[in-house]
């Protein structure tokens, strides 16, 4: 099976610094599991992977919301609908095979959350940039509220980018 590899370049920047940051953690973590897949690393080692990155998914995708609604972004429902159909996919798949019970299936959800990563960054997060542009204080204090209300998210050493 191809194992698919997702970079972060600039063209993925929605200009937002904490989303932006959020998208290069989640490249990143994608990528660790890309590294423990290709390196046939323990189950243990993919679940361990797969828990950060659901986690900090979560974590982001109430952060980009926050900064959406607070810039008034029209769109919110279909946007968020989408944020909640990738969580249950991700949780019915995995429901549906565990880890260790076919060889082929660390591989398979890497594939999937490499391009769902991908295209929702490319598609639905680029079709929100134009709503960010010159609310700059709008965004800082969304997000200063969120992390006040949240705290920081904090990724183990290994995951950090």
């Amino acid at each position: 099976m191809d194992i698919k590899t997702i970079e972060w370049s600039e063209e993925m920047s929605l200009g937002v610094a904490p989303i932006d940051a959020d998208h290069k953690v989640l490249v990143s973590l994608v990528n660790s599991l890309k590294d423990s897949v290709v390196n046939k690393a323990a189950v243990e080692t993919h679940e361990s992977v797969l828990a950060h990155l659901f986690d900090y998914t979560e974590y982001h995708f109430k952060r980009e919301e926050a900064i959406m609604l607070a810039c008034g972004y029209p769109e919110t429902e279909p946007h968020f609908r989408v944020h909640e159909k990738l969580k249950d996919q991700v949780t019915d798949f995995l429901d549906g095979s565990s880890l260790s019970d076919d060889p082929d299936t660390p591989a398979k959800l890497l594939n999937f959350l490499t391009d769902w990563l991908y295209t929702h960054i490319m598609v639905m997060d680029k079709s929100v940039e134009p709503w960010f542009e010159g609310k700059d204080a709008v965004i800082d204090k969304a997000n200063q509220k969120f992390v006040a209300e949240r705290g920081e998210f904090v990724l183990s050493t290994a995951y950090r980018y």
